[in-house]
């Protein structure tokens, strides 16, 4: 039989969603009120997915996922959340391998997940929308070495939108490097996009805008070698 194990904070909503989906699948569905009771069980039994119920998904969230994987488990990690970081969120889905599913949720939506999460093993992430953010960043083009201050308005699992106050000499194809410091964590992280659209106005600060698609390094490195 397939275990299931649902973990969150309000009792209430992983009550829910554990007797929904005992009364819609054949499955074993246990329930966690905390992280290290997770823990306590996955040492101790085989699961094949754990559903992290959460608020808000941010680094705190990310490494405890983290915990959970060096502890050997390899099965499915769901998170459903009503607020999802979205610069933590795709090291989680390309690191630890974890699934997104944004609050609300019907119950039944989340039942076909489970399900095509535990059929599938690895199920391919739905496109996300993008999220409104308002990071100050530097971008340096890979191909001039230039670095231009600016301000990212919003961010999904695959590219970005940034402005900057003065025109920014990128083309569209250009490689470019964006470095994005978390002053509330202390962190910087850097990420490899590909110019693919921009405007002379934004609708923002009203700066020079860019639209960009992030890339993985293997990309940048095949680029700049002349392959």
């Amino acid at each position: 039989m397939q275990k299931v194990l649902v973990q969150g904070t309000n009792l209430s909503e992983v009550r829910d969603i554990k007797n929904y989906l005992e009364a819609k699948l054949p499955y074993e569905i246990g329930l966690s009120m905390s992280p290290s009771e997770t823990l306590h069980i996955i040492q101790s039994r085989p699961l094949n997915l754990v559903i992290n119920c959460t608020d808000t998904y941010d680094l705190d969230s990310s490494q405890f996922l983290k915990e959970i994987r060096s502890e050997g488990y390899q099965q499915g990690l769901l998170v459903v959340s009503s607020q999802i970081d979205p610069i933590i969120m795709p090291a989680s889905m390309k690191v630890d391998r974890v699934h997104f599913a944004e609050k609300p949720i019907e119950l039944k939506d989340l039942k076909g997940l489970v399900v095509k999460l535990i059929k599938a093993k690895q199920l391919p992430q739905q496109q996300f929308k993008r999220f409104r953010t308002n990071q100050r960043l530097a971008v340096e083009s890979y191909s001039s070495g230039e670095v231009v201050e600016s301000s990212m308005f919003n961010l999904s699992v695959g590219g970005a939108y940034f402005e900057s106050p003065s025109k920014y000499n990128a083309s569209i194809g250009d490689l470019i490097k964006m470095s994005v410091n978390l002053k509330d964590v202390d962190t910087e992280h850097l990420m490899n996009a590909r110019v693919v659209w921009t405007t002379r106005k934004g609708h923002y600060s009203g700066g020079y805008g860019v639209g960009v698609k992030f890339v993985k390094n293997e990309e940048v490195y095949r680029q700049l070698l002349g392959d």
